[in-house]
């Protein structure tokens, strides 16, 4: 298998760190401003959300290893 190159895991990296914060303002922020506001489906969101942005972030800074700036 092929190594990527150094400028291709700054692409993958930066597209988890976005996939990250799309998961963070989905799941924790967006449901504030809803209407029908359910404690227990609020709760669920925010784990699931902050699991996920953890997964992704991790991911990041794994593919981000290595790169020097």
């Amino acid at each position: 298998m092929k190594k990527l190159t150094v400028g291709q895991k700054r692409i993958i990296s930066e597209m988890l760190s976005n996939i990250a914060v799309a998961w963070f303002v989905a799941g924790a922020i967006t449901p504030i401003f809803s209407s029908n506001l359910v404690v227990i489906g609020f709760v669920a969101n925010l784990v699931i959300s902050l699991t996920m942005t953890l997964i992704f972030s991790l991911g990041a800074l794994e593919m981000s290893k290595g790169i020097k700036s």
